[in-house]
């Protein structure tokens, strides 16, 4: 089960000034170019271009510049579907289509045209929070979800770096002890987490202490293993839009140890880890957080 994000003519200000309906459209193109991927797709129904363009013809000079603009927007997807039977889709418990999740766009803050306020998306943020609750209530395997997270939580780092000897990806998550199936749901916790927090420059003691505060589990640094290890032995290379990126310091960690809903009822296992580094490489750029290994105790 994946997210789809529909566009409807309500999706924007078409009766408006053509200034408010670019600026829609420049907003919609920022976050298609954040979050479009195979886990988020962007729709539209098969009427949509055709009423879209009657509409400019009644409200625009520039009807030309004006489709243009929507043209450009990326790659939407076109369902089989009318405009009605889509908000209807939109409207259902659960709105499934095609295994998809489906939810109206829109544009406009105070304007809520789906039975549901939940049924609308307006930001990212609230994309983001759909797309946690899809990955909770609808399991797959570690493959599928390491690749689902990377899609939906764009402010971390996750590192893949197939040319490494040893350290190829941060997805060991089929090693954990328990079954990953059993903790999916702790991982996202964590991963949510890290696409909302706010790094503080150079204070990964108070980032280690914000952040353990906010969830379940302990996020601490490497502690009396460390003296056993060779110095940088946690350290990882990271590649971004093909640069690459050594020696981050990997060594902080979240513990995983209760299987989902079991905090301090069931088993405790004290080797399943997300271990993870600060990063700040990139000049103009706040700092992130970078993920290294999801899995067994390293």
């Amino acid at each position: 089960m994946k997210a789809g994000v529909c566009l409807f003519l309500e999706s924007f200000s078409l009766d408006k000034d053509e200034y408010i309906l670019i600026q829609q459209i420049s907003k919609l193109k920022k976050l298609m170019k954040r979050m479009n991927s195979e886990f988020t797709k962007f729709c539209k129904s098969n009427e949509f271009d055709s009423k879209l363009a009657l509409s400019l013809c009644s409200t625009s000079s520039d009807i030309g510049g004006l489709m243009s603009q929507f043209y450009d927007m990326g790659k939407v997807e076109v369902l089989s579907l009318g405009c009605d039977d889509l908000l209807n889709v939109i409207n259902s418990i659960p709105p499934l289509y095609n295994s998809r999740m489906l939810y109206m766009y829109n544009s406009k803050d105070n304007l809520i045209l789906t039975a549901m306020r939940d049924s609308t998306i307006i930001n990212e943020e609230e994309l983001v929070m759909h797309c946690r609750k899809i990955l909770d209530d609808y399991p797959r395997d570690n493959v599928e979800y390491g690749k689902n997270i990377q899609d939906i939580f764009k402010n971390i780092i996750f590192m893949n770096n197939e040319d490494h000897e040893e350290f190829k990806t941060f997805n060991s998550m089929d090693k954990i002890d328990g079954g990953f199936e059993n903790f999916h749901k702790s991982i996202t916790d964590f991963s949510f987490l890290l696409y909302n927090y706010e790094v503080i420059p150079g204070d990964s003691a108070q980032n280690l202490k914000n952040m353990d505060s906010a969830l379940i589990y302990t996020v601490c640094e490497e502690g009396g293993g460390k003296s056993g290890r060779k110095a940088g032995e946690l350290n990882r290379d990271f590649i971004i839009d093909k640069v690459k990126y050594t020696d981050i310091n990997c060594e902080f960690h979240y513990k995983l140890l209760y299987e989902d809903g079991q905090n301090r009822k069931g088993k405790r296992y004290s080797g399943n880890r997300i271990y993870f580094g600060f990063f700040n490489k990139i000049d103009g750029q706040p700092p992130r957080i970078a993920i290294s290994h999801i899995g067994k105790h390293l």
